[in-house]
This record gives structure tokens, C-alpha cells and sequence, in this order.
């Protein structure tokens, strides 16, 4: 019943899927009858944290049906430090950016997949946010995205944009922009070469940089549409 022993809430890994191995045991366990829920568990652990949980990470299998639990409860809990976040729908969006309103010791945000208002995001996060030091997401980075991470996030230390795209005078505008970069990785990713001489003169300052197997591909699309992993992801969330 200590609060201590609820501060990191990372449910990433779960599968809460209604026979999965971990919602079997936790029914036997603790003898339920009823349906468990990423947002029942969620109920409890928060409670269990009186409000002091410090990070959080949400499982990736989850989408909508998570968001609405997620958002009452963390109104409760204004102590993040750490969050990762599933892909979200168009219409959550809305809710984390009133959540980061909220979340004043927010130091570190995780997205699988760059959100559909993450100009907004990042707005909220430089306004609200002034321990924020960390960023990691994947998706197509465009130039407003970079001005928008240098405008809202101007102590940013680490940066991982792994398997993304974007283009070279793009990353050279984050490099050159974020003064305080320690780390950044945008390893596997297309829209530049990751042995451009160009970029050596901004990346060279960077104590951490990793641009491992990037491809200078010119378009984020192949033959006109969007390339496999985009497609897919615009049919599981509804884009496409």
C-alpha cells in the first residue's frame, strides 16, 4: 500500500487481450470473475500511487479504448516525469494536449507514431512544460515539425527520430537549433544520408549521434502512394 511502489507504472509490454497469458494469471490470482481492462488496472494502480506516479507507459496494442480511462484518471496525477504513448487516434489527440497542461514535471515524451496535431503537442509542452528534455517519435518529420521542435523545446538534450523520414536541411535545422542536444539518433531512416559530409559540421558538437543505415530516398512515397509501413498504418488507424 506504499505510494513508493507505484511510481513507475509501465504497462508497455502487457497484452491485454481478454485470454492472454497475463489477464489469465491476474484473474486466477486475485480470484476476478469479471472482464480486466488496461483501464480498470490502470483505476487501481493510480489510486494505489496517491497521485505521485512519476512515469507511465501505455501498451502499444492498445489504441481508443485507452484514452478515455487514461484521461480521467491522470487528472489525478499531475507528477509525470516520463510518458509513452501508443499511437493515438485523431480525436485523442485533443485530450493529451489537455493533459500536458496539467503535467508540470513532464521531462521525457515517447510516441510510436508522430501524432496528427503534434504542432499543437509541442506547443503545450513549451508552455507547460519547462523541465522538458526529452523526445522520442517516429514518422514523417516535416519543416514545421523541426521548427516547431526547436521553437517549443529549447533545453532538449536527447532526441530519437529512429526510422523515420526527413530531410537533410530539416535535421541540420534541429541540430543547429537545439543548443543543448547531448544525444540524437535517427538511425534507419530515409530523406538523408547518414554520411553526408554536410551534416558533420552540425552533428559533430553532439557527444551521442547515431545515423546508422539512413538512406537518402527522395520521397516519402514509392511510385506515387505511401510506402508499405505508412499504408498500413493508415489502415489501422482509419487514414486511409
Amino acid at each position: 500500500m506504499d505510494p513508493e511502489c507505484w511510481k513507475i507504472l509501465d504497462f508497455e509490454d502487457l497484452d491485454f487481450s481478454t485470454n492472454s497469458k497475463f489477464i489469465l494469471r491476474f484473474k486466477h490470482e486475485y480470484h476476478i470473475n469479471a472482464v480486466v481492462s488496461f483501464n480498470s488496472l490502470l483505476k487501481l494502480c493510480s489510486a494505489r500511487s496517491h497521485g505521485y506516479a512519476t512515469k507511465l507507459s501505455i501498451p502499444s496494442t492498445n489504441y481508443s479504448p485507452v484514452l478515455p480511462g487514461l484521461f480521467l484518471e491522470s487528472m489525478k496525477c499531475y507528477y509525470y516525469s516520463r510518458l509513452a504513448l501508443p499511437t493515438l487516434l485523431q480525436q485523442d489527440d485533443r485530450k493529451i494536449q489537455e493533459l500536458l497542461r496539467k503535467w508540470k514535471e513532464l521531462e521525457t515524451l515517447e510516441l510510436k507514431w508522430k501524432p496528427f496535431s503534434f504542432l499543437r503537442i509541442a506547443e503545450a509542452i513549451g508552455a507547460n512544460c519547462p523541465k522538458f528534455t526529452e523526445l522520442r517519435l517516429c514518422g514523417v518529420i516535416e519543416r514545421r515539425d523541426a521548427k516547431a521542435i526547436v521553437k517549443n523545446f529549447p533545453k532538449l538534450k536527447r532526441l530519437e527520430m529512429t526510422s523515420s523520414f526527413m530531410r537533410r536541411e530539416d535535421l541540420v535545422m534541429v541540430l543547429e537549433g537545439c543548443r543543448e542536444l547531448q544525444a540524437v539518433d535517427v538511425s534507419r531512416s530515409g530523406g538523408f544520408d547518414g554520411e553526408d559530409e554536410a551534416l558533420k559540421p552540425f552533428s559533430a558538437r553532439i557527444k551521442d549521434f547515431v545515423s546508422v543505415d539512413c538512406k537518402l530516398e527522395t520521397s516519402y512515397y514509392v511510385n506515387g502512394y505511401p510506402s508499405l509501413s505508412n499504408l498500413l498504418r493508415g489502415i489501422i488507424l482509419g487514414d486511409l
